[in-house]
């Protein structure tokens, strides 16, 4: 697996402390891992999801179902990860119609969930919220002893640049609040007692992991 799609940066080190919690605990189980991530890669980038968890899913005799609603960004997906793609099945639906029709059976079998798929806007961050909320209800109450990971979430007093195409920069401040596509999971899952794997950094854009409640 390339090295390269895994530099340490600070701005990225809630992401390198998820890795760091996340590997060993797979690793530990010792048992074919499976894996659903919803938003596939599209580009190579230092958060390299769909790479690492299949090159994960492959090590194990696993699987890692990957889903996105965008088929030239799926294809591009199957490209990047070729070398895993007998660990990898690739599923171009509407996420949540699909995380729906799975078996309560197939929910308890998973290990690892990934939630990353509808961009985040900051600026009118609830639709992503939403359908975030959304993936999550749609498997919760069938999970048996898997992590759940939403990435991109802005801790209260941070800031952002947001660049666009024709030159021009906006900024938006999270001021006392906090702004990511992890918002309401965040907030259901704390309430129903999963542990929050590291509460992330102002200023940063953070990954969130939650372990479930001990039985």
């Amino acid at each position: 697996m390339p090295i390269e799609e895994f530099i340490h940066k600070p701005e990225q080190e809630s992401y390198f402390r998820f890795l760091n919690e996340i590997g060993p605990h797979l690793i530990g189980l010792n048992k074919p891992l499976n894996i659903l991530e919803t938003g596939s890669m599209h580009t190579r980038g230092s958060r390299a999801f769909t790479l690492l968890f299949g090159h994960l899913a492959q090590m194990t005799s696993g699987r890692l179902i990957t889903i996105d609603i965008d088929p030239e960004g799926l294809s591009k997906c199957r490209e990047i990860t070729k070398e895993y793609e007998d660990s990898i099945t690739y599923v171009c639906q509407d996420s949540v119609s699909y995380m729906e029709s799975l078996s309560r059976e197939s929910v308890q079998e998973l290990d690892l969930i990934i939630l990353d798929s509808w961009d985040l806007d900051v600026f009118d961050p609830l639709p992503s919220q939403i359908h975030h909320l959304r993936e999550l209800l749609s498997v919760v109450k069938n999970l048996k002893d898997c992590v759940v990971m939403v990435d991109d979430n802005f801790l209260p007093g941070s800031w952002i640049d947001v660049f666009y195409g024709d030159g021009s920069v906006r900024r938006f401040e999270t001021g006392k609040d906090h702004v990511g596509k992890g918002t309401l999971v965040r907030r259901l899952l704390g309430d129903w007692g999963w542990t929050e794997g590291f509460d992330g950094i102002a200023g940063c854009n953070n990954v969130h992991w939650f372990w479930p409640p001990k039985q």
